[in-house]
């Protein structure tokens, strides 16, 4: 692997799951209500160091139109590609990178009063996304997790294209309940 590849393969992601996001949000309408935070989030966390939020930087993905705030007002959506994400060892002892990712995706979402959603994938596999039950009770899609896990916050996992295809949209962002400080 090429210096660097795997970073591009990274930002690649997150380009793509801009796109499928703003698709499924719009309807098949638009596929520009997304993008990549500035930094992947890093300029929101040295906000926050400082004192700070910046909430709408905050995660890897951002609303860059109207459209899309209801989801990133509410959620912190974290983007990993990794070559392995040692899956096997979340399920089997709560270890490895996906615990690591889902554990740092929870505390972030905290840090900003936002639920965390991860949207993962390693090499060979289709992506997936990680809610907590907060996230699966937004969405509609209680009992209908292929995998749910003990990890921090509590972890359940849907294939992305499927849960694009029978996840609730979100609705005006005021009718959602409020988020109670974490």
């Amino acid at each position: 692997m090429k210096a660097g590849s795997g970073k591009r393969k990274g930002s690649s992601f997150e380009r793509r799951v801009c796109h499928l996001l703003s698709m499924w949000i719009s309807n098949g309408k638009h596929d520009d209500l997304f993008w990549r935070s500035s930094m992947s989030g890093g300029r929101a966390k040295v906000v926050f160091k400082k004192g700070g939020q910046n909430r709408t930087q905050c995660g890897d993905i951002s609303s860059i139109h109207p459209d899309g705030n209801p989801l990133t007002d509410r959620y912190l959506v974290s983007c990993k590609f990794y070559k392995s994400l040692n899956i096997e060892g979340t399920v089997i002892g709560n270890k490895g990178g996906l615990t690591a990712f889902w554990t740092e995706c929870v505390i972030e979402a905290k840090q900003f009063n936002k639920i965390p959603m991860l949207i993962a994938k390693q090499n060979n596999t289709l992506p997936f996304l990680c809610l907590d039950d907060v996230g699966t009770s937004d969405f509609g899609l209680l009992g209908k997790a292929i995998a749910q896990l003990p990890t921090a916050g509590g972890m359940q996992i849907f294939w992305l294209e499927k849960f694009l295809q029978i996840a609730s949209r979100p609705p005006n962002v005021f009718s959602w309940p409020k988020i109670k400080a974490r």
